[in-house]
Formats: C-alpha cells, sequence, structure tokens
C-alpha cells in the first residue's frame, strides 16, 4: 500500500493547530498508523489499548506478520508511545515506556517523539541516558 504523503502532511498541519493535547496526540497517532500500516502485514489491532488492571495506556497496538513483514525485528505484537509534545520527551516518560514495553515482555518497543527526548548524546544525559541503560540490559 502506498504512503499517503497529502493525507499525512494534512494530519500533520491538524496536530499542528489542534487546541488539545488530545487533538495532537490523535494526529500524531494517525500519522504513525498510516505509517506503519502502508508496510506489508502491518495493521492495528487496538488502538488506545488500556491493560485489563486499568494501569496502563498504549497507543497503539499493532499486529506485524511473521510470513509478511519487512520489520522482521518487530515482535509480532508491538507496542508505539506517539508524544506529539512541543517539548522533548522527559525521562520519566521515556522509563514509563519502558516500563511498559518489559512488561508485555517486548525486545523492541517504539516511541515516537515529536521533538525529540531530552538530553545530550555526547554527554549522556537526561533521557538519552535512560534510553542507552535499557538497550545495555536488553537481553
Amino acid at each position: 500500500m502506498p504512503l499517503p504523503y497529502k493525507k499525512i502532511a494534512e494530519r500533520f498541519a491538524d496536530g499542528d493547530r489542534a487546541k488539545t493535547t488530545k487533538g495532537k496526540g490523535n494526529a500524531l497517532e494517525d500519522i504513525v498508523k498510516w505509517t506503519f500500516c502502508s508496510l506489508p502485514g502491518i495493521r492495528v489491532l487496538k488502538r488506545n489499548f488500556v491493560d485489563t488492571a486499568g494501569a496502563a495506556e498504549i497507543d497503539l497496538l499493532l499486529y506485524n506478520d511473521p510470513r509478511l513483514s519487512p520489520v522482521p525485528f518487530l515482535s509480532e505484537y508491538p507496542i508505539i508511545e506517539c508524544k506529539n509534545w512541543i517539548v522533548p520527551v522527559d525521562s520519566a516518560t521515556v522509563r514509563d515506556f519502558i516500563g511498559k514495553v518489559r512488561t508485555a515482555h517486548l525486545e523492541v518497543g517504539i516511541l515516537v517523539a515529536a521533538n525529540g527526548v531530552t538530553g545530550d548524546d555526547s554527554d549522556r544525559t537526561a533521557a538519552i541516558d535512560v534510553i542507552r541503560h535499557a538497550l545495555m540490559l536488553t537481553p
């Protein structure tokens, strides 16, 4: 399925104009969904999925068909968190997402941050350092 470039550009503009965090977040979720679902074998199973305990919410839960997938490093059920914030995503939010990935017994999760994450790569600070540590601990 071809990538819907015009639709994505329009949705980015919608997100920029949105007055609420929910409106901004929904715009980015749509864009990420359309992008991933343009790949063979990938589709959305649930959007804004809440676990049975009501303790964690996942923006996008996908199905990645291993027979068709061009991204075999992703699990069969990858999770994606979308943050359409005007500031970089902080360490606490990154740690929370890593916790969701580990609770789901996944090795990989995808965090889409419209304005990046906090910290400096060369100094290994803030959220960048949290990500570095998580990658070091991955089996």
